[in-house]
């Protein structure tokens, strides 16, 4: 028997139902034998800290005097460490213990274990269990036998990545092929755009790159680099970058496979089976979205799989995850991966200061007065006293930030009654500025907390974010948080030497509202939602438009659709006016387009998927919701556009022209 011969009776025996059948068995046996395995093996409960004796003692020796009824509220955090990070850990006894429960978590192996069986089931039944079989071999032999050859050894990581990744999504490719194989006109043009995406060489080209990305990328993080850094890394490039080249790819591919078959006629013997106008635009951007749909599945498989190797790798001051080298509970580093990166937070920020109605409507009225000396028909426009309005409320929210020598402010944060409730740590989050920001000086800042009397004293670094990990009780029943900010050492009558300002975005109050890893589901899904729509954008745009100017438009609603913020935000601060207070007819119609075009999509630019995973906030399934929601109708309104048009087409005369 030949070579050939047998790789032929190999394959014919991978196909049979029977080796489908008994390898399927076996793998779902070597799944729960692996994970009851895992579940004996880690039965111990997850460990425990608790502060000290002796550092309740200095607490009590280093606390300022205090009335009897205050006595009771002991201070979270003193100023009597070397820095404030030190401080913060020995005293948030409650993050601590909920960050190494995260280590017992069970679900960084049990989420892997279970993906890697559903994916050898797929392959099995797929008929190619056996040649993948031989993949994940050849690939074990190049990661332990290249790590022997020197040359070769820093290249290993890569090469296994790339292979990995390469052999997941041609599975993937494979399966929902499929799954779009059954006998109806939409899954049949679906089938046959996907394999034209791969007969492509444009497609072939993003999805070489995107694998090659997402291989590379693990290799060119700096491992002197602290570990939350190249986690935040590796989430905004992985997850930021991946996402930019599939959506490239989705709007490219979906503009040409509709155009190109009007302008090569291949459209005439689509059109003559027969099939209707809504199952060609519904098939065609089926089969766009299901390869974007496998891009990103390859994509968020490969980001959460590294994000997680890279959570069990020691973090700096560690000499293995968790474990710190000098013997302390926790370093800076772990502490801030797991509860400001690798977290799903709520983050609030600091209310709005109360205006007096009548104050601002007088001051109004003087600035108005004040300009018409100048320019006598100021003021009739509204616009012109939404404009003064705008400027005096930025005024008041600069000096409501700013705090002179000495001097102290109060800020409150509203919103918070779920962590009080819950009683969850909270974090504070503050970045002060002071003249030019010096980094050689040190500010003394005075935290008071008047809900339970506790007091937070550090020296912090200008222009740079300080973090403080604090109780729940500094919450009262109102759910709000109240801190009176010193600028100073309060307790021992020491001012700073120039005011302090928090800028807009430097004042944060937060807490984990959910996992990271579902966090991480509800991103990718809002991805898809995102790629499903651009794509219609293509396919409508190339109903009636030619390759390359389709291409420009959907590129257009694609561009502004992600930056419709951005343009919102900068249309307040758009005078349509000259100096003179005279209306620029230019400036006016500028307005309106910008208004009118960005209005649409602002739900769209608020989603910030994967911002939010990169900072660690939470994005609610409400968001996902409302957003969805919103996505799916855009997608029936253009998918309704482009049936009308190409049903409207001579696609005859068209055609060859």
């Amino acid at each position: 028997m030949t070579f050939s011969d047998r790789i032929r009776a190999l394959d014919r025996i991978q196909k049979s139902r029977g080796f489908k059948l008994i390898a399927t068995l076996l793998v779902l046996v070597a799944m729960v034998g692996g994970l009851i395995t895992y579940a004996v093996m880690h039965k111990a409960e997850a460990p425990h800290v608790s502060v000290p004796a002796a550092d309740a003692a200095r607490e009590d020796a280093n606390k300022p005097n205090t009335t009897k009824a205050e006595s009771k509220n002991t201070p979270l955090v003193q100023d009597k460490t070397g820095t404030a990070e030190d401080a913060n850990l020995q005293h948030a006894v409650r993050a601590i213990n909920s960050i190494l429960e995260r280590k017992a978590d069970g679900t960084a192996v049990i989420f892997p274990v279970v993906t890697a069986s559903a994916f050898a089931i797929l392959v099995i039944w797929l008929g190619i269990g056996l040649w993948y079989l031989a993949i994940v071999l050849a690939l074990a032999a190049v990661y332990f036998g290249g790590g022997l050859v020197p040359g070769l050894r820093a290249w290993v990581p890569f090469l296994v990545g790339a292979g990995a990744l390469w052999a997941v999504f041609l599975a993937l490719f494979s399966g929902v092929r499929m799954l779009l194989g059954a006998p109806h006109q939409v899954f049949s043009i679906a089938r046959n755009t996907l394999d034209q995406a791969i007969r492509l060489k444009i497609s072939l080209v993003f999805v070489v790159l995107l694998v090659l990305l997402l291989a590379a990328l693990p290799q060119l993080l700096d491992e002197n680099q602290a570990l939350r850094y190249r986690v935040q890394s590796f989430l905004q490039y992985g997850t930021g970058m991946s996402y930019s080249l599939i959506a490239v790819l989705t709007v490219l591919f979906a503009v040409y496979t509709v155009a190109t078959e009007q302008r090569d006629r291949v459209i005439w013997q689509t059109v003559t089976k027969p099939v209707a106008a809504w199952q060609y635009v519904l098939g065609k951007w089926l089969g766009v979205v299901s390869l974007s749909a496998v891009l990103l599945t390859v994509t968020g498989c490969a980001v959460f799989m590294f994000t997680e190797y890279l959570r069990s790798t020691p973090a700096q001051g560690e000499n293995r995850a968790f474990v710190t080298k000098d013997g302390s509970v926790m370093t800076a580093d772990r502490r801030i991966l797991e509860t400001q990166i690798l977290t799903a937070r709520v983050a609030v920020i600091p209310d709005f200061p109360e205006l007096d109605e009548k104050a601002v409507n007088e001051s109004i009225d003087a600035r108005v007065k004040a300009e018409q000396a100048n320019r006598p028909d100021f003021g009739k426009d509204p616009a012109d006293r939404e404009s003064i309005a705008g400027q005096l409320k930025r005024s008041i929210l600069i000096e409501s930030r700013t705090i002179e020598p000495g001097r102290d402010r109060v800020f409150v944060f509203s919103g918070l009654k779920e962590a009080k409730e819950r009683g969850l740590p909270i974090t504070f989050k503050y970045r002060p500025e002071s003249g030019s920001n010096r980094p050689d000086l040190l500010f003394d800042l005075t935290f008071l907390f008047p809900a339970n009397g506790s007091w937070v004293v550090e020296k912090a670094a200008l222009a740079q974010t300080h973090n403080i990990t604090l109780s729940p009780g500094v919450i009262n029943d109102s759910g709000q948080l109240v801190v009176s900010i010193v600028n100073g050492d309060y307790f021992n009558r020491v001012a700073n030497p120039g005011s302090v300002y928090f800028a807009a975005d430097a004042l944060e109050i937060s807490f984990a509202a959910g996992s990271y890893r579902v966090n991480f589901f509800r991103v990718f899904a809002v991805l898809w939602l995102k790629t499903a729509f651009i794509a219609m954008a293509g396919v409508c745009a190339a109903t009636f438009l030619s390759f390359s100017v389709a291409t420009l438009t959907a590129f257009g609603i694609f561009l502004i659709a992600e930056s419709s913020r951005f343009i919102t935000d900068s249309l307040e601060n758009w005078n349509v006016t000259d100096g003179m207070g005279k209306d620029i007819a230019l400036y006016i119609v500028i307005d309106y387009i910008a208004s009118a075009i960005s209005m649409p999509f602002r739900f769209y630019a608020d989603l910030k998927p994967a911002q939010r995973l990169v900072d660690g906030a939470l994005l609610p399934w409400s968001s996902v919701a409302t957003g969805g929601v919103l996505l799916i109708l855009l997608i029936g309104v253009l998918y309704a556009c482009g049936t009308w048009i190409f049903r409207s087409r001579e696609l005859a005369m068209y055609s060859g022209n």
